[in-house]
Order: C-alpha cells, then structure tokens, then sequence
C-alpha cells in the first residue's frame, strides 16, 4: 500500500507537531534539571559520608598543604642556596625554578567526582519523579505523533488522529478560536 501522504505534507505536520511539543518539554526539562540540581546539592554530603569520601578528601587536603609547604620551602632552600655561586645557579633542576604545581590527583578533583556521581544519582531519581515522568510522556507523545504522521495513508484521518492524540495534553491542533475564526465543517 502506497503511502497517501506527500512528504512535504508529512515534513509540515511533523515541524507543527515539534512546535506545538517542544515548549512543553523544554518546560520540563528545565524543572527536571532544577530538581535534579537540588537533589545533587542534598545529595552530595550524604553521598560523601555514606562512601566515606568526606575522610578522605580531608585527609588529602592536609596532605596537600603539609606538601605544598615543604615544596615551597624546598624550592626557597634550593633557589636561595643557588644564588651562593654561578656555578649552582646554572646547574639548578627546572622543577626548582618553576612555580606551577604539579598535575597530581587533588581533593577538589575528589570533590568535583563526588559531585559527578551525586548528580548521576539525583538524575535517575528525579527520572522517578512526576516531572520526569510527565517529560518521559511528552517524549513519547512526540514521537507517538511523528509515527502517525508517517504511517498514515490520508491526510484527513491523519489530522483527526493528531488532533485526538494531543487533546490528552491540552493542545488543540486547529485553534481558530483563539484566531478569531469559526471552523468550517468539511463536508
């Protein structure tokens, strides 16, 4: 069976489809990303606790500062004692000279992995909630419409259908009341 529709035709529907859906889901996807948002900021320091990683960043941070210091008064020994003769100044490693620190694994990038994981967990969890629920269905209507628009063999059943399907979210698909007009009735 041929389908009955032109594909310009189908490219028009499904672009109103998009129109009349995107801002409902871009609705709820910025209420997900709040939710999620907070429930990661709640989230974090129970996850820290609860994996033990609040002991360990803060054995980590008194690490760093215990080695930053002994860096900084190494490189002050070395560079002081290097100022003696020409020779030792010459001869001075670089890792004495320079004063960015090192690429090393730091109690911030600790922190920043436990955020990461709160956030994951607080995405599925949020996934649960009415709001990902409500934007799981929105995604799904879409689609749902996007399908009918392509299987469908005439254009009169196909925009009944539409019209049917996203009555259940509130959106009319011809709305000439809020145009002012009356519909026609086809005959």
């Amino acid at each position: 069976m041929a389908n009955g529709v032109q594909v310009r035709t189908q490219d028009h529907l499904k672009s109103k489809v998009r129109k009349k859906l995107e801002p409902l889901i871009e609705d709820e996807k910025l209420m997900l990303r709040s939710l999620v948002s907070e429930m990661a900021e709640k989230g974090y320091t129970g996850l820290a606790k609860k994996i033990g990683a609040d002991i360990i960043i803060t054995d980590l941070e008194q690490a760093e500062m215990t080695w930053e210091n002994c860096v900084r008064k190494a490189r002050s020994f070395f560079n002081k004692t290097s100022r003696q003769s020409v020779a030792l100044r010459n001869s001075l490693e670089y890792e004495f000279k320079q004063h960015e620190k090192p690429h090393k694994l730091t109690s911030s990038k600790c922190r920043e992995q436990v955020r990461s994981w709160s956030e994951k967990i607080a995405e599925r969890e949020a996934n649960k909630t009415n709001e990902g629920k409500k934007l799981k269905q929105l995604e799904g209507l879409k689609d749902a419409c996007e399908d009918a628009i392509m299987e469908a063999d005439t254009q009169s059943d196909l925009t009944g259908q539409l019209n049917g399907m996203l009555g259940h979210v509130g959106i009319e698909w011809n709305n000439f009341k809020s145009l002012g007009f009356k519909q026609l009735k086809s005959k």
